[in-house]
């Protein structure tokens, strides 16, 4: 706005899949600035888990949900982003009606960014990692069962809560919706470790994307928190979360 002054400018708006031109004059303000009053969300940062890297392809899925606009609640649209480590300093438990998080610090350096954010969707966050993280990794490769396959009962979710390394943690499978029409809820399921219900009192933004083993094979990921009942939650089927990967 600085460099259009009082001139014209005209905006490329992205109106629910319409694209649309409007032209706007700028106006002086009080500060002696020229704005033309929008209000605009240039980015956003969270921290949550990476669910699974396919070797085959070099992408990654990570959260089993999209990213939303805290204010308007619509899907946000990525152009770049960067896939960074952070370091977990405390963790707000979970309460009945309060979702509990955990809080850490997002570093932001050449050597804590591990790959790029290609798209988000309501499937989770996809993208590339880099080489070099690539190599870093160190857990042997898994097969996913398809929903079809999922069993009720004991099942395991590894996450790093503590940020001393990724731990497997018991928990219970309660509920399979083959057919749920939200994408992200497709299995129920409630923690059952005594040392993650120490920790967190169960799920916590932050462990959303945490991979969900059953039988030795990946079933999806952990999504959502019941907000009455931190100890339960949904997961995604993982075959959701690959077919998305595909289209990036």
């Amino acid at each position: 706005m600085e460099k259009a002054g009082d001139k014209d400018v005209t905006l490329k708006i992205n109106r629910k899949g319409n694209i649309i031109y409007e032209k706007i004059t700028p106006i002086l303000s009080n500060e002696d600035e020229y704005k033309i009053g929008i209000w605009v969300r240039d980015s956003t940062q969270g921290i949550g888990t990476i669910t699974y890297y396919n070797p085959s392809t070099g992408n990654y899925g990570a959260l089993g949900h999209g990213i939303v606009d805290v204010d308007t609640s619509e899907l946000m649209t990525v152009r770049t982003g960067k896939l960074l480590k952070s370091n977990i300093s405390c963790i707000k438990k979970g309460e009945r009606g309060t979702p509990g998080e955990l809080m850490g610090i997002i570093i932001d350096t050449a050597r804590t960014n591990f790959g790029s954010v290609i798209k988000n969707t309501g499937y989770g966050i996809f993208g590339k990692l880099n080489d070099r993280y690539k190599k870093s990794i160190q857990t042997p490769e898994t097969d996913i069962a398809l929903k079809e396959e999922i069993k009720l009962g004991k099942a395991y979710i590894y996450s790093d809560v503590l940020g001393d390394g990724i731990e497997k943690y018991e928990i219970e499978i309660q509920s399979v919706n083959t057919l749920s029409y939200d994408i992200s809820k497709g299995v129920i399921i409630k923690i059952t470790d005594k040392r993650l219900l120490e920790a967190t009192n169960g799920i916590v933004q932050g462990m959303s994307g945490s991979p969900i083993i059953q039988n030795g094979k990946i079933i999806g990921a952990v999504t959502h928190v019941f907000v009455n009942d931190p100890t339960k939650g949904y997961g995604i089927f993982i075959e959701n979360m690959l077919k998305e990967e595909k289209k990036i």
